[in-house]
């Protein structure tokens, strides 16, 4: 594993600041997001001229566009999540922000999926079996009750801890992963 840039380093220490707040108050705040954005392309001009400071906007705006199209197709993503996000690809660039997708759904999924698993009605749906079974009539399921299911479907889950293990993730296993998928 290559060290971490100073870039990696802030952008890390603004992931686990915003994942602290949204973990506290359910919200991940512009004070931090916006400064963030703008530290990231300075800090991408900084270390490699124009074409860093280009790269970054080109992060920013890559980021932006995945999440805010991740929105409009029913995620339940606020506004704070695709500023925090856009900050990242400020910070790591185009095609590094594509891994930190990659790697935050991955941790994601499993916690998602714990949580509409352990909220599904399964003890009715065992007792309802044997009926189902015998009569082959389905309106055996007609009377579970979907309330708990559809209340942990509804409720929202809380993303910035998801973007610091993505972001941690794509920096750490950035090497092995690319070779895995082929792309060195």
């Amino acid at each position: 594993m290559p060290p971490l840039s100073i870039t990696q380093i802030v952008c890390f220490f603004v992931v686990v600041i915003a994942a602290a707040c949204d973990l506290r108050t359910r919200k991940i705040p512009n004070v931090l997001t916006f400064p963030a954005a703008a530290a990231g392309i300075t800090l991408q001009f900084i270390l490699s001229g124009p074409q860093g400071a280009l790269a970054g906007i080109e992060g920013w705006f890559a980021a932006a566009g995945i999440m805010l199209a991740t929105r409009l197709l029913g995620w339940p993503f606020g506004m704070g999540d695709v500023k925090l996000v856009a900050a990242i690809g400020s910070f790591v660039g185009p095609s590094l922000i594509l891994l930190v997708f990659f790697y935050f759904f991955i941790s994601l999924a499993p916690v998602a999926w714990y949580r509409m698993f352990s909220a599904f009605p399964w003890r009715q749906i065992f007792s309802a079996l044997p009926l189902l079974i015998t009569t082959g009539n389905l309106s055996a399921l007609a009377n579970l009750d979907w309330t708990r299911f559809n209340t942990a479907r509804r409720s929202s889950l809380l993303f910035g801890p998801f973007y610091a293990v993505g972001t941690a993730c794509a920096f750490l296993l950035e090497r092995p992963t690319r070779i895995f998928l082929g792309f060195y």
